[in-house]
């Protein structure tokens, strides 16, 4: 069964650089654990910027990559974890993953006012360089209560200006959750901070995008 799977990534990441060589024409390198695995470059926010995609809604090699190099950091650092705390959506899955892994428990910060957070849901707004508007996350009123004196470990994609990570702070500290460990992410995004755990040693690309480049 090992081998099929190592086969099975080894073909879905080919897959993955067939795909991208056609619909994106710039690929980016990055490194989980001992492989290297490709994605595209796109830009956003209104083209001025492009960055490495990391898509992690339906790339379950990459889930796995992740997953399996959280959940070593998680099993050496047991006894200062209660409970993993994630953004929706892109590290929905990985959050799942992880707890298969470890047995962890997880909660999801909605970015949706829905009817079954609760009238004490706590909320706090963000600006992301992925997202054109102002964003919301809403900490359910059954969730607070998950996290109230509880070890909490904050767990992301990636960071680069550190406003979904700092909202998620503010939601965290309202709640009375206690952060023993510094924010957990898959990769830093344009440089690396003192104040975050990365678990990729890559650092994925902010890059301005040129006039030549965007057809002007």
């Amino acid at each position: 069964m090992l081998i099929s799977w190592r086969l099975l990534s080894y073909a879905f990441c080919i897959g993955i650089g067939i795909a991208t060589a056609y619909s994106h024409p710039e690929i980016y390198r990055i490194q989980i654990g001992l492989q290297t695995y490709v994605v595209p470059l796109v830009p956003i926010a209104n083209n001025t910027l492009k960055i490495a995609y990391i898509d992690l809604k339906d790339n379950p090699v990459l889930i796995e990559a992740l997953a399996t190099e959280i959940a070593k950091y998680i099993k050496a650092h047991r006894k200062q974890i209660d409970v993993l705390v994630t953004p929706e959506a892109n590290t929905m899955a990985l959050a799942y993953a992880v707890h298969q892994k470890t047995g962890i428990d997880y909660i999801i910060l909605s970015k949706k006012e829905r009817p079954n957070l609760g009238n004490k849901a706590l909320s706090v707004n963000v600006k992301s360089i992925t997202t054109d508007t102002v964003q919301t996350l809403w900490l359910s009123e059954e969730n607070i209560k998950k996290i109230a004196n509880r070890k909490v470990l904050i767990l992301d994609d990636t960071i680069s200006s550190g406003g979904t990570i700092n909202a998620i702070k503010t939601l965290i500290q309202k709640a009375n959750g206690i952060m023993v460990l510094p924010p957990l992410v898959g990769f830093y995004e344009g440089s690396k901070r003192d104040d975050v755990t990365a678990i990729s040693p890559t650092v994925l690309p902010l890059t301005p995008v040129t006039h030549s480049e965007d057809g002007l």
